[in-house]
């Protein structure tokens, strides 16, 4: 059998990320985090020095973008007492602490739509770009005429000129245009899978841009080491044609093996690739795939999606 992945299911258009995106999966993770710290917590809190807080939601909100909720649970559920009066008094950080606290009812807060739409609104007011994002996508889905469209447009590019990564993401999939592929360079440099994976397909196709398939297989291979299955099929698909990469099947089988985490159709195509494969090239694909595996980068994408339940 060797090292071979395998999907649990066929993945969601919107989870393409090997980083963990399952919502559900994330949100226990993090309740777990949140509920295991709470007697540790309970020691420590009350002596918490205002340089130590500060840190700790610097270094939470910026788990969060990446979709680090382990980490985000370590930094911010450590000291769960202090968010609130942080966030009263108007720390954007802490109000974006408290937007995931309400939204899924973490670290004993109460689970509220309400009150979570009630702070991420102080937090965009704040000016904090992820909060804007996270308004502007919702106004996106919730928009009944060409006035909310552009209301939420705004918000959006708000977001992205602040450094929202999935604000600049979201502008550059909207159009086909030059300012668009600027912003999906702008967050691909930021490390966005997807981005990277959307301008492969430009230069591949010669969409707004000129047509390169040299340009398509470098973002293809940058948004598959961010962790991106789309450009993990493209690459090993790629490396299997000879076409844009020198023809490679133990590549190739270590691509499939890694994006196969994901995808369902990866691993089809993974299982199809090996059965014309000699043992030892196959030996070759599985010991690929787990050096690809821990080189793997972190995702900065989609972290914060929200779904029609939070607020």
């Amino acid at each position: 059998m060797g090292w071979k992945l395998e999907a649990r299911e066929s993945t969601p258009k919107w989870m393409w990320s090997t980083r963990l995106r399952d919502s559900g999966l994330a949100i226990a993770v993090l309740a777990g985090c949140l509920g295991g710290m709470a007697v540790e917590s309970e020691e420590r809190v009350d002596g918490a020095g205002p340089n130590a807080v500060a840190n700790a939601l610097a270094i939470g909100v910026g788990a969060l973008r990446v979709g680090d909720y382990g980490k985000f649970a370590q930094a911010c559920g450590y000291w769960h007492r202090e968010i609130g009066p942080l966030a009263e008094s108007g720390s954007s950080q802490a109000q974006l602490c408290l937007v995931f606290f309400h939204a899924f009812g973490l670290g004993g807060w109460e689970q509220s739509p309400a009150l979570t739409r009630q702070w991420v609104e102080r937090a965009a007011d704040g000016g904090l770009p992820e909060a804007k994002f996270l308004l502007g996508r919702r106004a996106i889905l919730q928009s009944k005429s060409v006035g909310d469209w552009f209301r939420a447009l705004a918000l959006l590019e708000d977001a992205a000129e602040g450094g929202s990564v999935d604000a600049q993401h979201l502008l550059g999939l909207r159009e086909i245009s030059p300012a668009a592929v600027s912003w999906l360079r702008k967050a691909a440099a930021r490390g966005c899978g997807g981005a990277a994976y959307e301008l492969g397909a430009r230069y591949s196709e010669g969409h707004g841009v000129q047509q390169s398939h040299a340009d398509a297989m470098e973002w293809y291979l940058d948004a598959a080491r961010k962790g991106d299955v789309r450009g993990q099929i493209a690459v090993a698909q790629a490396y299997v044609e000879g076409v844009g990469l020198p023809r490679d099947l133990a590549l190739a089988y270590a691509w499939f093996n890694v994006a196969a985490a994901i995808e369902k159709h990866a691993a089809t195509m993974r299982d199809r690739l090996e059965a014309l494969m000699p043992e030892t090239g196959v030996a070759e694909g599985q010991r690929l795939s787990r050096r690809i595996t821990d080189e793997l980068q972190s995702d900065a994408c989609g972290a914060l999606i929200p779904d029609d339940t939070w607020f």
